[in-house]
C-alpha cells in the first residue's frame, strides 16, 4: 500500500470523517468483502489508489487489520467517495441489509 498516492490532508480528512460518522458502513464492508462476521466496530486506516486499510474490532477486544481492495483503481481524490458508496451498496446488497 502506498498512502503517499493522495495528499496527506485529503487522507486525514477522509479517515477522520469515516471514523467519526461512518463506522457502521465500514463494518458492513468488512462483513461482506472479508467475511469478518465477528466485527462489531471498525476504523479506517490509510488508503491508496488500489485498496484501503480497515481495522475490525470486536466486543471482546479482538483487533485485526484488513486490506480491502477496490473493484478498480482510483487515480483522483474525487473518485474515492463514489467508489466507497458503490462498495457499500454492493456490501449491503450481499448482506441483504
Amino acid at each position: 500500500m502506498n498512502p503517499d498516492h493522495f495528499p496527506e490532508k485529503f487522507q486525514r480528512g477522509v479517515i477522520d470523517h469515516m471514523n467519526d460518522d461512518h463506522r457502521d458502513a465500514m463494518v458492513d464492508i468488512l462483513h461482506a468483502y472479508c467475511d469478518a462476521k465477528w466485527v462489531t466496530d471498525a476504523e479506517m486506516g490509510p488508503f491508496d489508489k488500489e485498496a484501503m486499510e480497515l481495522i475490525g474490532l470486536s466486543e471482546d477486544g479482538k483487533r485485526e487489520t484488513f486490506e480491502v481492495k477496490y473493484d478498480s483503481p482510483i487515480e483522483k481524490p474525487q473518485q474515492f467517495r463514489p467508489m466507497l458508496i458503490e462498495m457499500l451498496k454492493a456490501a449491503r446488497k450481499k448482506l441483504k441489509v
